[in-house]
């Protein structure tokens, strides 16, 4: 087994000081997954224990959170008891699994019941899920469950943003589940009074964003009240749309990793912090690596941003950036009625959802839709931005900006960018198509044929075999030894080329690793992303080890959802104290590669100390829990410093350094430990046809590129300013 739980993320730190009419009129459910309630109505308890399992959530790339409780039957229960839980998936139509999530959860003795989430890592539509539960090795047969959630569209986007509101208003699963099913809900809803219109309409930027499977709202009139039922319903048809209450957020990061956007009102944040403080801090670090949050009701004039910051434990920004309190204003080239970039392709066997917009509902196919009145381009932008870690705050001046128009919500999801709401581009890798810049990671000397050695020692071989040995036995009068020499002398020759190449590699584990690092060192908190190369002589029998509040996904130069006949592994997660990678992830002799992304509390920082006599720059003490090669420092005033080879726990005097030397120093370091193909070989061909594709929803997209990346873009950042 190989424990990467130590930090691996040291490479570079910063430390931040303070209209398609459908076939069908059933709509597709904004939550893939289902409730499911063991052993079934069918089946007969033998097991004394009664689960209730929840697999709802968006259909997006990340980690799944499945709820699960367990209920001992009758309860308490007398003895301790441990239920091992095993999720099997198979997103590929086949008969084997794809991928399988296990954990151990511990009922106590005396409980009543208890309750455990289990992160699935999700990468593709899951057409089969199986559950199986045991128990001290012993299968629980009567709690054995097989289904689905798969939404039944064919299609799945890495491109498309999946946007999480928070609103405290919004009712929970189950009275959600009944309002949507009841009659009194639809078009009479909109006549209704208060407080069935409580929750945000979010009618227009369900309707500009891009989202699979295609649904188009037709005319949308923005002077009408929509109801909470036709909202409730309308989100039904968006499978990356979700709209939750504060009971029904996670209390893990890692839980918010199929989202992308988050959007809350500065009143629900508050109480969110104040009554929520585990789950706020979950979906703060989430946004530190590279999300982007929405706040509104920031203020007619932005006159709460103040407040703002210090919700968000961020400091002031210097004054003399443009806009309020340092906050950048949002450029005008980003104005539009649509999201841009990341415009998804329409493969014709895929059905799109026509919605009416006033109830929410599916329309028939004989339905008409008009064109949508036309709108005024604003021309003050209504919301500003600031950096939040690694990803972004946005600030909504109106404090209900809901409906609102295209051209203010597109204009804002256009100001986040295309590179931050597309999941392929803000990871820079893909779970489903290529990832070509798998080549440019290799870790150097290893895994590669020595071909030159091959080709000295294969000519070599034919020389002494051949002519050299013929002559000496003929010489001997022993030709018929060439019956014996020859195969001896094949056979010897190959078994030192593979005894060289196994000792050349070692039997070991090497890695490679490209990082970034930030610290906050105000809030006592750091995020840090990794891209890792490893090579096994011979492949861990435990796997990999990660931390448990880590982000990781392989890299892969073919993902699993491709295949030419030929069997993938099956990859295999265990949760406990960490996240064990047992299967599937690393092969002997083959490069294995991970992003991996971590937020976590942290005591390493840098000390800044006033200079000593004679010095005009500070000193720096570090406790960074490691050491610094190169050191640049950014005073209060704007001056630069610089440091070199500083150990850990050791105190150096810095020295000053002018900004466009600052810069070139720096730049040389990124450019030095560049990711380059060294292999000499050109991997990049077109190996589509050799591959089935499920889905092509994508494939008008760029290719993924890993400097996309938060990483490599916050690396490159820091190189060019």
């Amino acid at each position: 087994m190989i424990d990467v739980s130590r930090n691996l993320f040291g490479g570079i730190a910063i430390v931040a000081g303070a209209i398609c009419i459908a076939a069908a009129v059933e709509p597709v459910r904004a939550e893939s997954g289902t409730v499911v309630d063991l052993p079934m109505a069918t089946v007969k308890m033998k097991n004394a224990l009664a689960v209730h399992v929840d697999t709802r959530w968006v259909d997006a790339n990340g980690y799944r959170p499945m709820r699960v409780k367990l209920t001992p039957v009758p309860a308490p229960t007398t003895a301790d008891r441990t239920i091992r839980v095993e999720v099997f998936l198979n997103e590929h139509g086949g008969m084997r699994s794809s991928l399988v999530a296990s954990q151990f959860i511990e009922i106590p003795q005396g409980s009543t019941g208890v309750e455990a989430t289990i992160a699935v890592p999700q990468r593709h539509q899951a057409f089969h899920v199986n559950l199986e539960f045991s128990e001290d090795g012993r299968h629980l047969k009567d709690l054995d469950w097989q289904g689905t959630w798969f939404t039944g569209q064919w299609g799945w986007t890495e491109a498309a943003p999946a946007v999480l509101f928070i609103d405290a208003d919004t009712p929970l699963r189950p009275a959600r589940d009944r309002q949507i099913a009841s009659s009194k809900f639809g078009a009479k809803t909109n006549n209704a009074a208060a407080p069935t219109d409580v929750l945000p309409d979010v009618r227009v930027i369900a309707d500009i964003v891009p989202t699979w499977p295609q649904v188009s709202l037709g005319t949308i009139d923005t002077t009408k009240k929509f109801g909470d039922g036709a909202l409730l319903t309308l989100l039904e048809s968006y499978p990356r749309l979700a709209l939750l209450p504060f009971a029904e957020l996670p209390v893990r990061m890692i839980d918010y990793s199929c989202f992308d956007v988050v959007v809350i009102s500065r009143g629900d944040l508050q109480q969110l912090i104040a009554n929520e403080p585990k789950k706020w801090w979950a979906l703060r670090d989430w946004i530190a690596t590279g999300a982007s949050l929405c706040v509104y009701d920031a203020g007619d004039k932005f006159e709460h941003l103040a407040e703002l910051e210090k919700l968000l434990a961020l400091p002031a920004l210097p004054d003399e950036k443009a806009g309020p309190r340092g906050w950048q204003t949002p450029e005008s080239k980003h104005k539009s009625t649509k999201v841009t970039g990341i415009q998804l392709n329409a493969p014709g066997y895929q059905q799109g959802v026509v919605i009416d917009p006033t109830t929410g509902k599916p329309m028939t196919p004989a339905a008409t839709q008009t064109a949508p009145a036309a709108e005024a381009e604003p021309k003050e932008a209504f919301f500003v931005s600031r950096p939040l870690g690694l990803g972004r705050v946005l600030a909504i001046s109106p404090a209900d900006p809901f409906p609102g128009s295209a051209w203010q919500w597109g204009w804002l999801f256009n100001s986040i960018g295309a590179p931050n709401l597309a999941w392929y581009q803000r990871h820079g890798l893909s779970l489903n198509r290529e990832n070509n810049d798998y080549w440019n990671f290799l870790i150097p000397g290893v895994g590669r044929p020595p071909v030159l050695t091959f080709l000295v020692l294969i000519s070599l071989f034919m020389i002494v075999v051949g002519p050299v040995n013929y002559l000496t036995l003929r010489r001997r009068s022993r030709l018929y030894l060439l019956l014996v020499t020859v195969p001896g002398a094949a056979g010897f020759v190959t078994l030192s080329l593979l005894a060289y190449a196994v000792l050349s590699d070692g039997l070991g584990v090497r890695v490679r690793v490209r990082s970034f690092t930030q610290i906050d060192q105000t809030n006592g908190r750091s995020v840090s992303w990794s891209r890792q190369a490893y090579y096994a002589g011979v492949a861990p029998s435990g796997g990999l080890t990660f931390p448990t509040d880590t982000l990781v996904y392989p890299l892969e130069d073919f993902p699993p959802n491709q295949y030419s006949g030929q069997s993938r592994p099956t990859q295999k997660v265990e949760w406990g104290d960490n996240q064990n990678l047992t299967a599937g992830y690393i092969a002997s002799r083959t490069t294995a590669q991970f992003v991996a992304i971590r937020t976590h509390a942290t005591q390493a920082k840098l000390v800044v100390l006033p200079p000593i006599a004679g010095q005009i720059s500070p000193r720096a003490e570090n406790k960074l829990e490691a050491s610094l090669n190169q050191l640049l420092l950014c005073d209060a005033l704007g001056n630069l410093h610089w440091g070199e080879m500083i150990a850990t726990e050791a105190i150096a005097q810095l020295t000053p350094i002018e900004p466009k030397d600052a810069q070139a120093r720096f730049s040389a370091i990124v450019r030095k430990h560049q990711p380059t193909n060294d292999t000499g070989v050109d991997f990049v061909n077109d190996r589509r046809r050799r591959y089935v594709w499920w889905n092509d929803v994508d494939r008008n997209l760029p290719s993924p590129l890993s400097a996309t990346s938060v990483m490599e873009i916050a690396l490159q950042s820091y190189a060019t300013n």
